[in-house]
């Protein structure tokens, strides 16, 4: 029974426009209680193998070691609990609370053909007012 963790800088790298990590100044400055997502690449000793994106909490900053706060969908690799030792390249994910991104994450977001098509963040969001429709330009700025 095996299990890497599959690394998530290369994969940005290599898919800019569609595989997006958080800022390596964040990956780079965890906390105990952070909770971040690493790629888990799992092979069961029956050949039975997956690629899972999991949840692990940080527990220790130097190295990183995490709890595993999933359970795989292939069972018998790795279990929920289970100590992960994890370097900035691996995490994918980060649990950003809504004081942190200054909005809340389920406020509807309508992206712009442009926005999707260039490399670098728009310079501003406009968040909709509940209820307000996309012909008027009221709304509230986000960031």
């Amino acid at each position: 029974m095996a299990w890497t963790l599959d690394n998530a800088e290369a994969r940005a790298a290599e898919a800019p426009r569609t595989f997006f990590i958080p800022p390596a100044e964040l990956r780079h400055a965890l906390r105990p209680g952070d909770e971040v997502k690493l790629i888990f690449m799992l092979e069961r000793e029956d050949g039975d193998s997956a690629v899972e994106r999991m949840w692990v909490e940080v527990v220790e900053t130097a190295p990183y070691v995490g709890l595993l706060r999933n359970d795989p969908h292939l069972s018998g690799v790795i279990e929920f609990g289970a100590r992960v030792t994890f370097g900035a390249e691996h995490v994918c994910g980060y649990a950003y609370t809504t004081e942190e991104l200054g909005y809340d994450p389920a406020t509807r977001c309508f992206l712009v053909r442009r926005v999707s098509e260039t490399d670098t963040p728009p310079p501003r969001l406009l968040a909709l007012e509940r209820g307000r429709r996309m012909g008027g330009v009221r709304g509230r700025r986000v960031g």
